[in-house]
């Protein structure tokens, strides 16, 4: 083998085929040049042929191109052969490629002949150009269709709100559009793979989700899938995706298509329709009565659980029964199908019906409501059943309570009467004995007093007489008072009281009276009286009468009697009763009348000696004045004498001072007196005049100014301008000012205040005279007005005073038909006169 390739390759045995051209240069490159060309045209077209058909992969004839390809390459290497063997006589090899080259040729050759017909039958090129811009057309068709198409799919996605979706799951790569992002809160940027879905789904739904999408990688079918994401403001969103998988020629998923709708609203309104179906089913189960919904046959279609209640089955049970099973034996079964078509939605039918407890087999009555309707296109019946034994039961034993209540109400109606009868006789007892009351309150006169009790007595108990008799000396009983009917002979006449001696009653129920213990006799001829009393009762026409012992400061007193006059009476105990409260109150105005009368002695020898003292102070007074007008005079004398005499003396002008000034005070003292005097008495005189406050007040107050300033106070006077003139007494205003200014300037301390302030309210004028650093006591303050009275926190040696000034005071304003009050507290005292603008008569 190795010797027949070296053989072929042995090149010793011939020349090289340049000598076959002399090694003429020219020829030589001729050829050269000439077989060169053809091999490079030859491998070109090899390399081309080859590119075409690696870009080219859906060529028709690939196997054909191949021999092709190798036939050129062939045919080049034979060309290059030929400049080889110029110079290198290897004539075997390049016989031998030459025989490739014809077998390759041959086989392309035999490979070609067959398809001619094929090639030939494809189109040419204006056939392809005609295609081709036929295609192009139908291209622009679908072109045009699908973006139609794709219009209407995104104004469809747009209009139902939907988001659209693709996962690549080999590179894992998600694409969600706006409407996505915006359903998953998440902005387009921050869309990465599948776990950026998984982070914004609910914890509670991930591994269902998950679940669903590994199942769906497996099967071939569509999917849909419901779940819940939480959004940025920790809400709730449900959403409702469906999807399809897209896979290669193996089955492997690809890719994932879908899209995502919204469906939080849809989940809200089904869980409030769940909840209403669920509220409507517990009102349903929880109404008192029975309610069967069934069919036409009968058949029951559904029951609330007072049913099951009623017939003490379960549901289960009760649901395979019809309406014949829960019927009683006695029951008309065979009318029920006539009742279903009598029934309409327009109108009730209602009956009673026997019916059976299936437990215990216990029959029972039952009312009945039948109404037909349609449900779902179905007719069907609605029932309402109410177990009525006990009712019926009931109704019976109500029906003899009636008539128990009846004869009840009889006798209730008679007891009634009584009673009213009774609050009627209560009330007028009452209304008796406000009325007395009432006049011994208004009266304190004893016999307009008693005259009212016994008449009214007398009309409210319709008797023919009422008297009140007084224990005398003896055995005799003094009238005191009376009331007789129209027609009756009076006990007391005009100028005539009668004595009445009985000493059967006094001897024989003095104990019974003694205790207070009431005497009724309802006819003096049943009773045991002496023949005497009954002589007495018929001279006054007596013949049923009624004693109540009166007691006063614990002693028997007299008695109070009333009298039926002819024919006897059955006295009633309410009657005595209020004999009784009468005679209580007869006792009050028996008491109230003795202390009126003591009373009045009282203030008789009150008055006797107001008149004596008055009259002792005016005589006083009077004899005082005189002498002590003299003294006065006297020490004027006797200041001017020493004056006269130039005798500066100082202990003799104090002692003198001293005299003056004590005889001043006993003056003004008389003076005070003798004007309070004639102020009680009314018989001072007014001398009114006109007074212009704006000018006549501030000259009042600077008369006080030098003592303040030497007492080291202040002085305040708060006069508004405009006030009106008044008309009044000046003297006796002059006074009250005078007087209320003083007794501010001796009791203020030294740096505080005193204010004089006037005002007008109401056609009232008011005048203010207060000063601080002073506060009364309040239980003394009523009697600051007092005649003497004085203080005990107040040193009167230190401040003098007759003790009359205050008490003045009030006379004057009182006079000027004035009022006058005091108020104290906060360290602050003061006085308010008002006086009106003008005196009236």
């Amino acid at each position: 083998m190795i010797a027949i390739l070296l053989n072929y390759f042995d090149s010793l045995a011939f020349i090289p085929h340049g000598h076959c051209y002399l090694w003429k240069p020219g020829l030589v490159w001729l050829h050269v040049l000439s077989d060169g060309g053809i091999a490079f045209a030859y491998f070109s077209v090899s390399v081309a042929l080859v590119h075409i058909v690696r870009q080219r992969q859906d060529f028709p004839y690939p196997g054909i191109l191949q021999l092709f390809g190798a036939f050129i390459i062939a045919c080049g290497t034979t060309h290059a052969m030929e400049i080889w063997t110029l110079w290198h006589p290897d004539y075997w090899a390049s016989g031998l490629l030459k025989s490739i080259t014809a077998t390759i040729s041959l086989l392309t050759a035999a490979t070609l002949v067959p398809v001619i017909p094929e090639i030939l039958s494809l189109p040419s090129r204006s056939e392809l150009e005609a295609a081709k811009a036929q295609l192009e057309e139908l291209v622009s068709d679908r072109t045009r269709s699908l973006r139609l198409s794709e219009e209407r799919l995104q104004l469809a996605v747009q209009s139902v709100q939907m988001g659209v979706w693709e996962w690549d799951i080999v590179n894992n790569q998600l694409r969600w559009d706006d409407r996505t992002c915006e359903l998953f809160n998440i902005k387009s940027s921050e869309v990465r793979g599948y776990e950026t879905w998984e982070s914004v789904i609910h914890p509670d739904d991930l591994l269902r989700c998950r679940a669903v999408l590994q199942q769906a990688l497996i099967d071939t079918t569509d999917t849909s899938l419901e779940f819940r994401t939480i959004q940025a403001d920790n809400t709730i969103r449900h959403l409702e995706s469906h999807f399809l998988v897209q896979r290669d020629s193996q089955g492997q998923a690809l890719r994932m298509i879908g899209v995502n709708l919204d469906i939080t609203e849809r989940k809200q309104a089904e869980a409030v329709l769940k909840q209403s179906e669920h509220d409507l089913r517990t009102i349903f189960n929880r109404l008192y009565d029975a309610i069967f919904i069934h069919d036409l046959s009968g058949a029951i279609l559904d029951i609330n659980n007072r049913a099951l209640e009623m017939f003490g089955v379960n549901r289960e049970q009760m649901l395979s029964f019809s309406v014949a099973d829960l019927s009683a034996s006695n029951a008309p079964i065979e009318e029920l199908p006539y009742l279903f078509r009598q029934a309409n939605a327009g109108e009730d039918l209602r009956f009673e019906w026997p019916s059976i407890r299936h437990p215990n087999k216990t029959i029972f009555d039952s009312e009945v409501t039948l109404s037909r309707a349609t449900l779902n296109g179905r007719e069907i019946c609605i029932a309402t059943a109410r177990d009525i034994s006990d009712y019926k039961a009931e109704l019976r034993k109500r029906q003899q309570a009636e008539a128990a209540l009846q004869q009840l109400n009889r006798t209730l109606e008679q007891r009634v009467q009584e009673r009213t009868q009774a609050l009627q006789q209560q009330a007028e007892q009452e209304r008796l004995l406000r009325l007395i009351i009432q006049n011994i309150h208004r009266s304190l006169n004893l016999e307009e007093t008693l005259a009212t009790v016994l008449n009214k007595t007398r009309e409210t108990l319709q008797s023919d007489r009422v008297a009140i008799y007084q224990f005398s000396s003896g055995q005799s009983i003094e009238f005191v008072a009376e009331s007789v009917a129209e027609g009756g002979v009076p006990l007391i006449e005009k100028d005539v009281q009668i004595l009445w001696e009985d000493a059967y009653l006094l001897e024989k129920q003095d104990e019974q009276l003694q205790n207070n213990i009431p005497i009724v006799v309802n006819d003096i001829y049943v009773a045991k009286h002496s023949r005497h009393q009954i002589n007495q009762f018929e001279v006054f026409q007596i013949r049923a009468y009624v004693i109540i012992p009166v007691f006063f400061d614990g002693q028997l007193w007299g008695l109070f009697t009333i009298y039926q006059n002819f024919i006897p009476r059955g006295w009633q105990v309410w009657e005595v009763s209020l004999l009784q409260q009468i005679v209580v109150q007869t006792a009050i105005a028996l008491r109230q009348s003795r202390l009126y009368e003591a009373a009045q002695e009282q203030v008789h020898v009150l008055e006797e000696l107001s008149h004596m003292k008055d009259d002792f102070l005016s005589t006083v007074s009077h004899e005082l004045r005189s002498p002590l007008t003299n003294i006065k005079m006297a020490i004027q004398m006797i200041q001017l004498r020493l004056d006269q005499q130039q005798i500066n003396d100082e202990h003799l002008m104090r002692y003198v001072q001293i005299l003056e000034d004590g005889c001043t005070q006993e003056l003004n003292l008389v003076n005070d007196l003798l004007d309070l005097q004639r102020l009680e008495a009314g018989v001072k005189h007014q001398e009114l005049e006109h007074i212009d406050l704006n000018y006549w007040l501030p000259s009042i107050a600077e008369a006080f100014e030098s003592r303040v300033q030497q007492q080291q106070q202040q002085l305040n006077i708060d006069i508004p301008q405009g006030l009106p003139s008044v008309v009044t007494d000046l003297a006796g205003l002059k006074r009250i000012l005078m007087e209320l200014l003083h007794n501010a300037c001796k009791y203020t301390p030294p740096h505080e205040e005193i204010t004089l302030a006037v005002q007008v309210q109401d056609a009232m004028l008011q005048i203010q005279v207060s000063n601080s650093g002073v506060e009364l006591p309040p239980q003394e303050l009523p009697r600051l007005f007092e005649k003497f009275y004085r203080f005990t926190s107040v040193d009167r040696w230190r401040h003098g005073g007759t003790g009359l000034g205050l008490a003045l005071v009030k006379r004057l304003v009182e006079y000027l038909q004035g009022s006058i009050q005091v108020e104290s507290a906060n360290s602050l005292t003061c006085f308010t006169v008002q006086l009106p603008l003008k005196i009236e008569f």
